[in-house]
């Protein structure tokens, strides 16, 4: 009965629907999208926050090699 009676209002149970009443409809489809865009971005917001950090974790974990002799191409150096 509710959504009858707020469908009413709207002027959605005429034959003629108002020009109103699709501006409305239109803005509460847009409002719903901005919604689920909002969330959708703060979501991937969030991953690469998580993914840049642990890639800062591994490059940290890494050894330091740039203090180690340099191997020639044909073989060890000794």
């Amino acid at each position: 009965m509710y959504h009858w009676k707020k469908q009413y209002g709207r002027g959605k149970l005429d034959n003629e629907p108002t020009q109103e009443t699709a501006m409305q409809d239109r803005i509460e489809k847009l409002e719903r999208m901005v919604g689920r865009l909002t969330l959708e971005n703060e979501f991937l917001k969030k991953a690469l926050q998580n993914t840049l950090r642990r890639v800062e974790r591994e490059e940290s974990s890494l050894p330091d090699i740039s203090h180690w002799p340099e191997v020639s191409k044909g073989g060890v150096s000794l």
